[in-house]
């Protein structure tokens, strides 16, 4: 595999809004203050998607990052844009349900252009949806347990849960994915809460140039090589073990 392709790109994390309505205990949000204010403007969505489009992108979107993304008012018509740009990918949102008041809510989410919606059961103030959905296909509900099993990864060191995390030589999404911040800032993953590592913006510059920086190359090389575990944030990361000199000592007994 050619790591510097662009095509490797899966799916593409496009943050509107920068905050989210809840404190949960396993998220580093519960410790950062932030307001609703914090939007992506139009233009930079827009040529987020423009770059995109040149580039024949055909991976999914997934239009949240870090945060609730119902909380943005102008969702379901950013949602829209994507899908009369892109009438093909994927799309898919993962919300914690608490701007979603029923069936009719989730299908006008359908309607703006998703494919897939997954809901987060964190307590049972939205269990009525699932009742709701039912015969839905395309929404997912996940629970705690789920996470416990999948997703409870320490956030870049940021958070103390750690559960079922799969240990692996180099992570997957600085290949498969990337994350745009509401700033415009194309950024390390979706961990880098604080914003650390900032490859570009793409209001200065293309995406593909962003890519191919050699920052970003540097990056993707050292997990390539098993090495991500020198790397700031990726160092106190769980999802990853420690470095490939470690890992050939332990098959080798």
């Amino acid at each position: 595999m050619n790591i510097h392709d662009f095509n490797n790109i899966q799916s593409i994390q496009i943050q509107t809004i920068d905050y989210c309505n809840r404190k949960c205990p396993w998220c580093p949000n519960k410790d950062l203050e932030k307001t609703t204010d914090r939007l992506m403007t139009k233009k930079i969505f827009l040529k987020i998607l423009a770059d995109l489009k040149k580039l024949k992108y055909k991976g999914a979107f997934h239009p949240y990052l870090m945060g609730e993304p119902l909380c943005d008012k102008r969702f379901k018509d950013l949602v829209k844009i994507i899908r009369q740009q892109f009438p093909k990918n994927g799309m898919l949102v993962n919300t914690n349900g608490d701007f979603l008041k029923d069936k009719g809510d989730i299908s006008e989410l359908f309607k703006a252009g998703l494919h897939k919606i997954v809901i987060n059961l964190y307590d049972e103030r939205n269990m009525h949806l699932k009742k709701d959905a039912q015969g839905m296909e395309k929404v997912i509900f996940r629970g705690i347990v789920f996470l416990k099993k999948r997703e409870f990864w320490n956030r870049g060191g940021l958070v103390n849960f750690s559960y079922g995390i799969p240990r692996r030589v180099s992570c997957n999404f600085i290949f498969q994915k990337m994350c745009i911040n509401y700033l415009g800032d194309v950024i390390l993953c979706c961990s880098d809460y604080h914003y650390e590592v900032v490859y570009g913006n793409v209001m200065k510059t293309r995406l593909i140039d962003i890519w191919n920086s050699p920052k970003y190359k540097h990056v993707r090389q050292m997990h390539a090589s098993g090495n991500g575990k020198k790397l700031p944030i990726c160092e106190g990361c769980n999802r990853i073990k420690e470095e490939m000199n470690e890992i050939k000592s332990e098959e080798n007994g």
